[in-house]
């Protein structure tokens, strides 16, 4: 079974713009890089791939599973371009809310990733 499996994807905009019948697979291991000019949906695909964006038609599985299941939360991670950090908040109150989006305290994050 491949890593991941993206068949017949489509994400449309009001604009017309978007990605249709996107099918492709990823072996574990594989380094695989998107490319193309701007407009050519890099951005929405990866968005649909880590489950930002819910795809209008198709299907992605990663694992078997798909985008936002609790299994490939911890198989997949965004790294945005643009950093999306508040100026007035610290680096714990980033990690903080960031977290909730997955439903974790700060708690947690702490005993999980910084005590160790």
């Amino acid at each position: 079974m491949p890593f991941m499996e993206v068949q017949n994807v489509s994400k449309r905009y009001s604009n017309g713009d978007g990605i249709e019948d996107l099918s492709f697979s990823i072996e574990a291991g594989e380094v695989v890089a998107l490319l193309g000019p701007n407009g050519a949906g890099k951005t929405t695909t990866i968005r649909c791939l880590t489950g930002l964006y819910k795809p209008d038609g198709g299907e992605i599985l990663i694992e078997g599973f798909p985008p936002g299941h609790a299994h490939v939360q911890k198989q997949v991670a965004l790294i945005p371009d643009h950093p999306y950090l508040y100026p007035d908040l610290t680096a714990a109150e980033h990690v903080q809310f960031r977290a909730r989006g997955y439903h974790k305290g700060l708690k947690q994050i702490r005993k999980r990733y910084m005590e160790r």
